[in-house]
Order: C-alpha cells, then structure tokens, then sequence
C-alpha cells in the first residue's frame, strides 16, 4: 500500500498522531529535488505543444527558462533555511503550478 502525504503545513503531524498505526512500521520515501534535465522534459511537454505567438527559438528558451527557475528557487529556498531558519517545500506540484499558472496568464 502507497500513502503519498505533503510534507506542508501541519496536516502531515496531525495525521501521524491520529494514525499512529500508519506511521510505526512503514518507509518514508523523501523525494529528492529533480535535476533540471528533468525538469526542462516536463516544461517541454506542457509548453511544447501550448500555442504560444514567437519563433521556435523562443520557445525553446522559454522551456529551458523554466527549468532553470525552478532550479533557482530551490537554491534560494536553501539560503532561505539558513537564514530564516524556516523551511520552504519546493515540490513537483509546486513546478506543475508554476507552468500551469505562466499558461493561465499567457
């Protein structure tokens, strides 16, 4: 059985405690952040095939851009920790928001 929780905000604390039976004898899986080749394929199949009004050099720098911020908000977010001391997840949801978001604006 897979249970896939986000680890933000309190909810995650608030179902362990709940659901101690859940949490006692199984495998946390933390997910490791995604290198940016994959994260330029993942902007390349939603941007890829979206109409978008430039030249397909454009286009093509367009989806290495995005890549490369997510890339830069993982970078920041650990300055951030540092800092702050405060923790901020970067998530896949969290980069399929962003593309989801840039399509909504555009």
């Amino acid at each position: 059985m897979v249970l896939a929780f986000s680890p933000v905000g309190t909810k995650f604390r608030t179902r362990a405690s709940y659901f101690p039976s859940l949490f006692s004898q199984c495998s946390i899986d933390w997910f490791l952040p995604w290198p940016k080749e994959a994260l330029v394929d993942v902007s390349g199949r939603f941007i890829g095939q979206f109409d978008i009004e430039c030249t397909p050099e454009v286009k093509e720098e367009l989806i290495n851009h995005m890549g490369e911020c997510h890339n830069m908000v993982q970078s920041v977010r650990d300055v951030y920790f540092e800092r702050m001391r405060r923790n901020v997840y970067v998530t896949p949801k969290s980069y399929l928001s962003f593309i989801d978001l840039y399509k909504t604006l555009y």
